[in-house]
């Protein structure tokens, strides 16, 4: 007996198939986060991008990997402009804090 091909015939939406799948926090909130990722130079700044990594969210706070001391002690003070960057790109209140931890390249 053959087995029933399931395969839909027709182009679904994207939201369609979200709706689909099963309603998990972490899922939902790592496609929120996606945006941060794909804006990282911008938020950073094209001085800081490639000192820096995404390294985690947890409970409202993203943690950035910063790859050497002067770069940690200046974004610091960047804090702010930073946290304004992250709200212009996800337009939510996803990110409550940003939170930058030295770590290897």
């Amino acid at each position: 007996m053959k087995k029933q091909d399931r395969r839909k015939k027709q182009i679904e939406n994207i939201s369609e198939i979200m709706e689909d799948l099963p309603k998990s926090d972490v899922l939902k909130v790592g496609f929120e986060l996606l945006p941060i990722l794909e804006h990282w130079k911008e938020i950073m700044g094209e001085e800081y991008y490639l000192d820096t990594s995404f390294s985690g969210y947890r409970k409202g706070i993203l943690y950035v990997k910063v790859h050497n001391n002067t770069t940690l002690d200046r974004l610091i003070y960047e804090k702010d402009r930073i946290m304004n960057k992250i709200r212009e790109v996800i337009k939510t209140e996803l990110i409550k804090d940003v939170f930058f931890e030295l770590g290897d390249e």
